[in-house]
Order: structure tokens, then sequence, then C-alpha cells
């Protein structure tokens, strides 16, 4: 009796929740739209109609489910107001950018609006492909957005927050995604909505969806690549689906286009016998990628990285980094783990608010993170394709801290680790996952409090 008491309240829920999508979605879309409009202009306004129709047809015709695209509808929404409010309270100015660099003129935003001011339709691909080979289709996607917001008559003032609309596509599909996994594996709709408001208002996903960069991009696409390869469901053309998601996120980030030829290796592994052939080959394979640059590659990336790195002379992380292999990838990870060090670190900033979202939010991967190092410590807790999948998870978070140890980077992989997090978490029983979180809030604690005393007196 108590059972079905609960079961009817959970589907009373899910029926509020659905009509209240329905009926408030396109109420709220039409208040953004116009609150936009009002901030900044009416083509600002459009834009956002435009990314959300873009969104929610290419959403309905993939899942073909009422429920996902309601998850969309829920966080478009949440992150909208979050864009607007940012502009308004934390920038000065509805046309100033917002950059992680401190000087201006290296940040990824200023290179791109140096080069796609004066863009034509006619060139486009053929320079985004020539001088930007790093991050071609990063470019294209930027400069087509920016030739749209020239057609339709968007100031040149405005044009750096009319770029930044086209995160709320990403953002919310990322958590669209999240939710199909979860479905799939037999999550109720009460459940999957409280997993995605958790990731969705607690990770780093928060921030990055206000800021203009490549992030967002690559987790959306590792995002589908992760959920391609831990599906259960069979997917037709599943290896062109693999090549064109590698091929997509190399042209935003070469490194993690490199990196990401592990999925469709994972995939293979879930559903074919392996032969000793087959392990020769792929050990082969993985000794001519070495080889040939692929070590090269990410080890270039971390010196260009020191080379602009805004860190201190004496900081941390350079002292860190200056140890021997693998000792400096070991100790970043640690940097990276526990980072940013000491929260109060980003105070003194110009946009305190926004990197204070960033200080708030940092903690929720460390919790994930030992809770889930706490399942694949137990035996017999999972099975070997699960812990293959979280072992890339480990290697490529140990490989972003050995190029870059910061949440940006490593945040490409978290969604995936989520997604591993929620199906085997009931693996835990309620009186270790307490333990775990409280371990782990007590040692950030722990490891900050001393530090913040230490910059405060300094």
């Amino acid at each position: 009796m108590i059972d079905n008491m609960q079961l009817s309240k959970e589907n009373s829920t899910i029926i509020v929740y659905d009509r209240f999508n329905s009926l408030v979605s396109i109420v709220s879309i039409l208040f953004l739209c116009i609150s936009y409009s009002f901030v900044s202009s009416v083509h600002i306004g459009l834009g956002l109609i435009f990314i959300y129709i873009i969104g929610i047809l290419f959403l309905r015709l993939w899942t073909k489910s009422r429920f996902i695209s309601n998850i969309f509808n829920l966080f478009f929404c949440i992150y909208g107001l979050y864009l607007l409010l940012t502009q308004i309270v934390f920038i000065n100015g509805i046309q100033d950018g917002y950059f992680f660099h401190i000087d201006a003129s290296k940040s990824f935003f200023y290179q791109t609006e140096l080069y796609i001011d004066g863009a034509s339709w006619s060139n486009l691909l053929q320079h985004c492909m020539l001088i930007y080979p790093d991050y071609p289709f990063a470019q294209v996607i930027f400069s087509g957005w920016w030739l749209i917001g020239e057609q339709i008559g968007v100031d040149l003032s405005q044009v750096r927050f009319f770029l930044r609309i086209q995160d709320l596509f990403f953002g919310p599909f990322i958590l669209s995604i999240i939710a199909l996994y979860l479905r799939e594996n037999n999550f109720d709709k009460v459940q999957i909505l409280r997993l995605c408001l958790l990731f969705g208002l607690f990770s780093y996903l928060l921030i990055t969806s206000v800021i203009f960069s490549r992030d967002l991009h690559v987790a959306f696409f590792y995002t589908l690549l992760g959920y391609y390869s831990l599906s259960n469901e069979k997917h037709k053309f599943i290896y062109l689906k693999f090549f064109v998601l590698i091929l997509l996120v190399a042209g935003f980030r070469i490194e993690n286009g490199l990196f990401a030829i592990c999925f469709p290796l994972y995939y293979y592994y879930r559903y074919r016998k392996f032969t000793q052939l087959t392990y020769l080959t792929i050990f082969l394979v993985a000794v001519v990628f070495i080889l040939s640059g692929g070590l090269t590659l990410f080890l270039n990336m971390r010196d260009a990285f020191n080379e602009h790195t805004v860190s201190l002379g004496d900081g941390l992380y350079n002292k860190f980094n200056s140890l021997p292999f693998p000792l400096n990838m070991f100790f970043n990870s640690i940097y990276s783990y526990i980072s940013p060090f000491p929260f109060i670190q980003y105070i003194a900033d110009p946009n305190a608010g926004l990197f204070a979202i960033t200080s708030i939010v940092s903690p929720f991967l460390r919790v994930v993170m030992l809770l889930t190092v706490a399942i694949f410590i137990k035996r017999n807790h999972t099975d070997f394709t699960t812990k293959l999948m979280f072992a890339i998870i480990i290697v490529y978070i140990c490989s972003c801290s050995l190029i870059e140890p910061n949440l940006r980077r490593t945040f490409a992989i978290v969604p995936i680790l989520f997604m591993v997090f929620c199906t085997k978490f009931y693996l835990l029983n309620r009186i270790t996952r307490n333990n775990i979180i409280k371990i782990a809030v007590a040692s950030l604690l722990l490891i900050n409090l001393p530090a913040t005393v230490f910059v405060l007196i300094k």
C-alpha cells in the first residue's frame, strides 16, 4: 500500500512537471527573447529563438521523447536566464566579453575576433582550414555565427554577447544526452530530473555555459561519444558516427580528437571477443601512434601552456611541473583535483561573482570522483568493461593535468564520469556514501582553510 502511494506521488510529480514544461516553456522562451531584446537588441532576441528551435527540433527527431525535450526546455531557460544575469551583473556593459586570461590579447575570443571581423561566406571554410589548422571547425562555427549576426543586423558592439548565445544549444543538450542514457538504464523520471538538476546546477557545466570558449563544444562531443560507448542499445552505423564525432572534436581541439580514439576501441571491446592477434594489433597501433607524435603533441601543448600560464613563478603548479615525469603528472593531477586552490584566490578578480561560482561548484567533481573510486576498488562490484571506461577517464584526467591542470580541460570527460557514477552509485550502501561525502568535504576544508588564512595574512 505504501509503495503504491509512493509510486502515485512520483507519477503525480512527473505529470505536474510535464504539464509545467508544456505550458510554460514557450512562455519562458518568449520572456527570455523579450528580455534579451530589451537589454541588447531585437536581433539577439531572435538569435535566441533560432538556437532554441534548432536544438529542440534536432532533439525531438533524435530521441522522439517528450520528457527528454522537457529536460532541454528546462535548462535552456535556466542557462538563458543565467547568461543574461551574468552579462548584466558581472560584466561591465553588454558589449564586453569575459576571459579566463589576464591578458585579453592572448585569449581565444580575442584571436577569433581578429579574424572573423570582415570574413565572408566565400572564404570562410578556406580561411578556417588554412589559418587555424589547430581548431578549424571551431572557427567555422564561430565565424559562421558571427556572419549570421552581421547579416541580421547585430551591432558590432553587441556581437560578443551574440556569439555566446550559441552555448545555450550545447549546455542543455549535454544534460539531455545524460537524461537519455539514464532512461535507457531504467531510471524513473523523478530520478532523472533530480540527477540532471544536480549535474546541471552543481557542476562546471553551469559556468561554462556562459563563457565563450571551445570547452563546452568539446564536452558536448565527448558526451555523445560516451553515450554511444556506454549505451546498451544497438545503434546503426555506430562506427561511422564514432568517426564523424572524432573528426569534429579534433576540429575543436586536436589532442582531444586523438584521445577520442579510445571510445570506438572501448565499444569494440564490449561487443567483440578479442583474440591474441587483435591485442597485438592494438598494441602495435598504440606504439606507432606514440612514436609518430602523439606524446610529442601532448608535451608541446604543455609547453605552450607553460609559456602563457598566469601562475606565479613560485606557484604550486610550477613547482609540481618542474618535477621529472611521471611525478609531475601525479602531483599535477592532485593539484587539479583540489583546484581552485585556495578558493579565496578568485575573490580579488574583477569578475569575482563568476569565479566564486566556479569555487562553489568545483567540490561537486571531487565528491563524485571519490564515490566512483570507492565503487571501483570494491571487488565484484563492477564488470571489467565498466572498469575499463573508468580507466579511460582517469587517464584523460591525468593527461589533462600534465598539459593544463584546470577544470576547463578536465570537464570534457566529466559528463561521462557522471553517467558511469549514476549507474553504479547504488552499489554503495548509505553509510559508506555518507562517510565518503564527509571525508571529501572535510579534506577540501582542511586543505583550503590554512591556505586561505595564509593568503589573507600575506
